[in-house]
């Protein structure tokens, strides 16, 4: 199920979806995204969406899980063949990352 997060934008209100794992623009620096059922809110700089731009991936912060033994670091990337931005930490022993709709793809 997909949340909504609704924001304004001078006087226009805007209706942002987040699947699990996806990360959508708020309000200015303001970035939320989903992970389960939470919802995480971090903020995204000019220098941070630089680097999300030329790198295709930024570090946004750790988060701590109840299924996790500690937290994590999440970075918050962009899928090339989809165009979603989405939110991931590192995964096995070489730190790749996977796209939610990439992963359900695969399946």
């Amino acid at each position: 199920m997909d949340y909504v997060i609704c924001s304004r934008r001078g006087k226009k209100v805007e209706k942002v979806r987040l699947g699990h794992r996806e990360a959508g623009r708020i309000v200015g620096k303001l970035w939320a995204f989903r992970w389960d059922d939470d919802i995480y809110f971090a903020k995204v700089g000019l220098w941070r969406r630089l680097k999300l731009r030329l790198f295709g991936r930024v570090y946004i912060g750790r988060i701590k899980r109840p299924e996790w033994k500690a937290p994590l670091p999440i970075y918050l990337l962009r899928c090339k063949k989809h165009g979603i931005y989405y939110v991931c930490y590192p995964m096995g022993y070489r730190g790749y990352f996977v796209c939610p709709r990439c992963l359900e793809e695969g399946r």
